[in-house]
């Protein structure tokens, strides 16, 4: 009895109030004159032994330490509390076990309190007080009894957030094994299966039922399943059928329906109007047996059938066709939103037929009709109509036509415009890459092209310089050529020799006709670059025309004017008046060394140097004898003089011209023997 009698006095006498007082010291107020009483329950009297007793007759709390710090506080009688606008709440008795430490949450809030550091009470609400209050930064969580009214208490479960910005934060129910084991629960965080996430704004909530924290998402529908199946193994009102073509369906009785809001089965017969207007599609029976299929897509105000004016859309609750067909994940259908496939050895399939006409084919309708409509729109390659023909069989004589798009517009008389095929394209970002149509290959008009050439459709109207023209045409050099038909394949160029000029050296002459022009990339289905696109320059042939009209009559006006010198010089030779006129001495002919008889079967002219700068040599060959006369006159026609005049044998001759006087330009030097004429174009370059 002594030994226990120690023990109990040992384990007391280590307890510490807040007084500072300890265990067996008796204050009363025969030995503490102006204290109250504080007695912790042993003090040798049989009225005060254990069970413990605390009496604190002070109005303070009781509270736990050690190491200084406080752990538990037993609150005193506390009214009259203001916490998170709402007042006189009444913390007496409430027992709280932490520090306590933030001026926000500075006592316990119920009954029972757990204080981790909490900071925030915007979540408490006056009816915490028969329940459990978990505080921890700025969060807090109850849960208790929460009183509606007179006896009705409900066990609740509640958490809040200082601001729903931050989160808001969740509620989580997380299954936890043994660490290490196999599976998701064996890990720190366990096994979430369920979780409630309150919307931003505190209007409405989420629940999920998975593990969304290893999914890293949240659910976004009032009830949402991560992943997994639902099953519903006995509805409400009947038991499961085992008939095909069930539907469950929701109860939309009017509200106060028992019924209203029952989730059960029901027979599609059984719908509103499905005595008739559930568009019934006919099964022959062949194969198999005859079996009526329900479509219930139907969408409108038609209570009739066949539902004329009810629409069907296939992946739309608003179709805006007759038949309106959407989808956003093509690639699941195989990349085609309505696919048309024939196949068969009938004549006259067609894998897709539209067809739009009046409502009788006798009347006439003042509204636009369109057979078939293309569009594509903003994709990298994106095509409005698309026409493809190919066959296979290589037999010959057996294929007649493979026409990829085929294009007939036919009126009888009666129609202010008939198009077959019409194209537009605009808006290239370089401003030269618009074409309305696009040929890889030949091109063949039965009328020929037709371009806009009416007056009231230019603007800055300007003649063409017949001596410019003719002076530019002589710039350019025709070839023949041939193009690379294996290294560009999807061009389809045309083989064998071919005659024209090239647009680089074009380009120097008439930049105007020249375009640059972009092959586009060739693409399989899926987007993927089989060859890449090619940049090439265009000429606009069409574009000479004017320009050698503008030649060809500048040909004639120096033709004119050279018949006019001939015949002048033919008059004073029959004049004899071939002396000399007062030619300077670089006027005297020169001679060169007779050349081999094959050289002077031509009559040529020759200017070195060319371009000019102040002299030159006008170099003429003279295949036999003859009457010769050498002029030169400006790029416009106007003569500026006869250098030489004589009666020539044959030999190679030259001429000093000295341009020094001249200004810059182009001029043209005639050469002619006894009337046969050869002309040459002199640049003056300063």
């Amino acid at each position: 009895m002594r030994t226990k009698k120690f023990l109990k006095h040992l384990f007391l006498g280590a307890l510490l109030l807040s007084t500072g007082k300890m265990v067996g010291q008796v204050t009363t107020a025969s030995n503490v004159a102006a204290g109250p009483n504080d007695f912790l329950g042993w003090n040798n009297n049989a009225v005060n032994n254990f069970p413990l007793r605390i009496r604190h007759d002070r109005n303070q709390p009781i509270q736990w330490f050690t190491n200084s710090i406080q752990r538990m506080r037993l609150m005193q009688t506390v009214t009259g509390v203001t916490i998170n606008t709402y007042t006189n709440q009444d913390l007496s008795g409430n027992l709280g076990i932490g520090a306590f430490t933030s001026g926000n949450v500075p006592r316990p809030f119920s009954l029972l309190h757990l204080d981790n550091g909490g900071t925030q009470f915007s979540g408490y609400r006056p009816w915490f007080r028969p329940g459990m209050t978990i505080t921890n930064g700025s969060d807090l969580a109850w849960i208790g009894l929460k009183n509606e009214g007179y006896d009705i208490n409900h066990l609740t479960l509640a958490w809040a957030d200082n601001t729903l910005q931050d989160g808001p934060d969740l509620f989580k129910v997380v299954f936890l094994a043994k660490p290490g084991t196999t599976g998701t629960a064996g890990t720190l965080n366990g096994l979430e299966t369920m979780r409630i996430q309150p919307a931003i704004g505190g209007t409405e909530s989420f629940l999920g039922i998975g593990d969304w924290f290893t999914a890293g998402a949240n659910p976004t529908e009032r009830l949402d399943l991560l992943n997994g199946r639902a099953r519903i193994r006995q509805l409400p009102d009947d038991p499961e059928v085992q008939a095909k073509y069930k539907i469950m369906v929701v109860d939309d009785s009017p509200v106060g329906s028992a019924e209203r809001g029952v989730v059960k089965w029901l027979d599609p017969a059984s719908l509103p109007g499905g005595t008739g207007c559930e568009w019934t599609l006919q099964n022959s029976g062949v194969p198999g047996p005859s079996v009526p299929h329900n479509v219930y897509t139907a969408v409108g105000s038609s209570d009739i059938c066949p539902d004329d004016l009810d629409a069907v859309g296939v992946g739309t609750s608003s179709p805006k066709a007759k038949l309106h067909v959407f989808t956003t994940t093509p690639g699941y259908f195989g990349n085609d939103v309505i696919l048309g496939h024939y196949k068969s050895d009938q004549s006259g399939g067609r894998a897709v037929n539209g067809a739009a006409s009046s409502a009788l084919s006798t009347t006439f309708s003042n509204n636009t009709l369109t057979g078939v409509q293309g569009s594509a729109e903003n994709g990298k390659y994106s095509t409005g109509v698309a026409g493809r023909a190919i066959n296979w069989d290589t037999s010959p004589g057996i294929t007649q036509d493979v026409i990829g798009v085929s294009g007939m517009a036919k009126a009888y008389g009666n129609a202010n415009r008939v198009i077959g095929v019409y194209g537009y394209g605009g808006g290239a970002s370089n401003g030269s890459n618009d074409w309305a149509a696009y040929f890889d290959g030949r091109g063949y008009l039965t009328s020929g092209p037709w371009q806009p050439s009416d007056m009231d459709l230019k603007v800055g109207v300007e003649e063409l310089d017949p001596g410019q023209m003719a002076a530019a045409l002589l710039e350019l050099q025709p070839k023949t050529y041939g193009y690379n038909v294996e290294g560009y394949p999807s061009m389809n160029l045309p083989a064998g020799v071919q005659r024209g000029l090239i647009s680089q050296e074009v380009e120097a002459v008439f930049p105007d006709l020249v375009t640059d022009v972009i092959h586009p990339a060739q693409v399989d289905s899926a987007g993927n670059v089989i060859e890449p696109e090619l940049h090439f320059k265009a000429m606009n042939y069409q574009g000479f025309i004017p320009v050698l009209i503008a030649g060809f009559q500048h040909q004639q006006q120096v033709l004119e004017q050279q018949r006019a010198m001939i015949a002048d010089l033919q008059a004073k030779v029959a004049n004899c008046c071939a002396a000399d006129q007062g030619m300077a001495p670089q006027d005297v002919p020169t001679q060169k060394d007779a050349p081999q008889t094959g050289d002077l079967q031509e009559q040529r002219l020759l200017v070195i140097p060319n371009p000019v700068a102040d002299l030159t040599t006008l170099e003429y060959y003279v295949p036999h004898a003859g009457k010769v006369s050498l002029s030169v006159s400006t790029s416009d026609g106007k003569p500026l003089g006869t250098l030489r005049e004589e009666q020539a044998e044959p030999g190679v001759y030259s001429y000093q011209w000295n341009t020094t006087r001249l200004a810059a330009g182009t001029y043209i030097c005639t050469f002619l023997l006894d009337g046969a004429v050869v002309v040459k174009r002199a640049v003056k370059v300063k």
